[in-house]
């Protein structure tokens, strides 16, 4: 899972849909998760770069992206999870955010 940028809150991601619902984010792992709100002292967690973490998930058939309608994060990982064999599947669109399913 990519957790993106939500709409109007410069250092929250879409993390908080998975903490606010966990049972639907069961088994996934938030590959750019660094530090975790909790552990950091802030209100924000610390990321890595998507190009740091690749090889999280070079065992991963499935990846998902969630990512505000605004600072939409669509085009830049669509490119860099094509370069690792991965291609959209389905997208859905809600009220400012988009979640997208990639399949290798």
């Amino acid at each position: 899972m990519i957790c993106g940028p939500v709409r109007r809150h410069a250092a929250a991601t879409t993390r908080v849909i998975a903490v606010s619902y966990p049972e639907a984010f069961d088994g996934l792992i938030d590959v750019k998760l660094r530090t975790p709100a909790a552990e950091t002292g802030r209100l924000g967690e610390t990321r890595y770069p998507l190009e740091q973490v690749t090889s999280r998930l070079d065992d991963a058939p499935v990846v998902w992206l969630i990512t505000s309608t605004k600072q939409d994060w669509r085009p830049g990982a669509t490119q860099k999870l094509g370069d690792l064999g991965y291609r959209v599947d389905s997208a859905w669109a809600f009220t400012g955010v988009n979640v997208i399913r990639y399949r290798r």
